[in-house]
């Protein structure tokens, strides 16, 4: 049975690094956000924190980090294992 792994492309830059979907709320976000509003994120900073801060600023967005922690991933564990959004095909 093998596994088909689901990215939705939303047209953005980011969606090569799996962030398409934070691309578009940001981009909605702008659009019905109030003057000085703020928006909050919580990134999980896997593509790097330099994409991450750039995907706001490409839009004009400051961004302000208010926390960080970094915890470490467990060895067992590979990132390649990992899916996005998974299924099985019953054969």
């Amino acid at each position: 049975m093998p596994d088909e792994i689901c990215i939705h492309i939303q047209g953005f830059v980011e969606d090569q690094f799996g962030l398409g979907l934070i691309a578009r709320a940001v981009e909605e976000g702008i659009s019905v956000i109030k003057p000085a509003g703020i928006m909050i994120f919580n990134m999980g900073g896997r593509p790097g924190q330099g994409v991450c801060r750039r995907l706001f600023e490409r839009r004009g967005v400051r961004v302000t980090q208010m926390w960080q922690t970094k915890i470490l991933q467990v060895r067992i564990f590979s990132l390649k294992s990992e899916r996005l959004c998974s299924s099985t095909m019953a054969t």
